[in-house]
């Protein structure tokens, strides 16, 4: 049976060679050229529901990817060591339903990028901490607010290009 430490560092490990395949990915797009961005949430096309499964792991720029390493690690680190007991049930619940809210609801474009598993972990973290009250649960709170409290705001409409709606159901 693994110690809450080994479990943590555990988890840990997961989500940099997590981060590291998103880094991969997109270095074989930029070095072969390709695209893989049609494998995005296309929403309410039977096709689009792909993108449901494939696109957190596609960025479309080098830039967007840099963005979202390092809420992925910090938020993903805070839910493993806050929440040990539902990280991978809550990394599944926002991961499809970010990808299903954009299916049902997102504006007629493909919608890709790991920014929707960034907003549910902190709104996770967010909620956890007003819902449960307890030290280490508010500390996260506070700690995730401090470094990412911008994406309050995040859910808004404010760039066309930049998917709100992967945002809004993250």
């Amino acid at each position: 049976m693994m110690t809450n430490s080994n479990l943590l560092k555990s988890r840990i490990k997961q989500l940099l060679q997590f981060v590291a395949l998103l880094w991969v990915i997109q270095s074989f797009q930029s070095l072969f050229g390709f695209s893989f961005h049609q494998w995005g949430v296309y929403p309410q096309q039977f096709d689009g529901l792909t993108g449901v499964i494939f696109s957190p792991l596609i960025h479309g720029s080098w830039n967007h990817l840099a963005n979202n390493t390092l809420p992925l690690i910090l938020l993903g680190s805070a839910l493993a060591y806050g929440y040990p007991k539902v990280y991978w049930r809550v990394i599944l619940v926002i991961w499809l339903f970010a990808g299903m809210g954009v299916w049902f609801f997102g504006r007629p474009s493909f919608h890709f990028g790991a920014s929707g598993v960034a907003y549910g972990l902190f709104y996770f973290i967010f909620f956890a901490g007003i819902f449960r009250r307890d030290k280490r649960s508010i500390a996260l709170m506070l700690i995730s607010a401090f470094l990412y409290g911008s994406m309050l705001l995040g859910v808004l409409p404010w760039d066309a290009q930049v998917s709100f709606e992967s945002h809004l159901f993250g």
